[in-house]
């Protein structure tokens, strides 16, 4: 690959990586008694859009089941005159007897963009082993839990270094995660990964094959698993730029 062409990857996917970020909404911490709408970052697409990309992204709905509609229907707290005027706003092509009659249907499913570990875990027995997106999950909670910390645990982390650079070391030699998933080769990978943590990004995408329209798709999906701290990183980057400056922990 020459120079040029790296480069206009490299721009690619810091555009892919920004616009990720720019999807998940900060949350205040709770002595600031401030609540945030969790779909702030989306308030300039429709409601349609909006709940069919974290259908699909984080498998998860913006409606109640078609069972609770289908419950206040039959009991007349739903109208013949709401049901018309949410016709006409959805602009759907649908009659009353069709919306009436998708409400004897069972709402569908929904799962999370498929990962990596999610491919990793069909191939496990997950009744008798740990699965693997559970362990990362908790593993990165359990990190980002003692990162983020200040001054009420007994145990502590640099957190004078970024958060990736500290929890790179961390996994580098922590062997729990290695011994609970018979993986003795993690803390080795995690010293083999990229110093920055945007060349690792880059790695990693290239090593998945993801191709280049989908990487912000991924990367939000990635960051949906963890989204209760992707908002705290979210909380960082706006009080920092409120002041002028930037936060690159998301």
């Amino acid at each position: 690959m020459n120079a040029s062409i790296k480069a206009l990857a490299g721009d690619s996917i810091t555009l892919a990586i920004n616009a990720a970020c720019d999807s998940i909404a900060p949350t205040w911490p709770l002595d600031r008694m401030i609540a945030v709408n969790p779909y702030w970052q989306r308030i300039g697409q429709s409601f349609e859009n909006t709940a069919g990309a974290l259908a699909q992204i984080a498998g998860s709905p913006m409606t109640m089941p078609l069972s609770y509609y289908r419950a206040h229907w039959q009991a007349g707290s739903i109208l013949p005159g709401h049901l018309q005027q949410a016709i006409a706003e959805a602009n759907s092509g649908i009659d009353a007897a069709d919306a009436i009659a998708g409400l004897q249907q069972e709402s569908k499913t929904l799962t999370p963009a498929p990962l990596l570990c999610d491919t990793l875990d069909a191939r496990r027995d997950l009744i008798h082993e740990p699965a693997w997106c559970d362990t990362i999950t908790h593993q990165i909670g359990q990190f980002c839990a003692a990162w983020f910390d200040r001054d009420q645990a007994d145990w502590r982390v640099n957190q004078q270094q970024d958060l990736y650079t500290g929890w790179r070391k961390s996994m580098s030699c922590d062997h729990s995660v290695a011994l609970l998933m018979k993986a003795p080769r993690i803390p080795a990978k995690a010293r083999s990964l990229a110093e920055a943590p945007g060349d690792q990004i880059e790695q990693a995408l290239a090593q998945l094959g993801i191709a280049a329209g989908q990487r912000q798709a991924y990367l939000q999906a990635v960051m949906m698993r963890v989204s209760g701290w992707a908002a705290c990183c979210a909380y960082r980057r706006w009080q920092a730029r409120l002041a002028g400056n930037d936060d690159n922990t998301l």
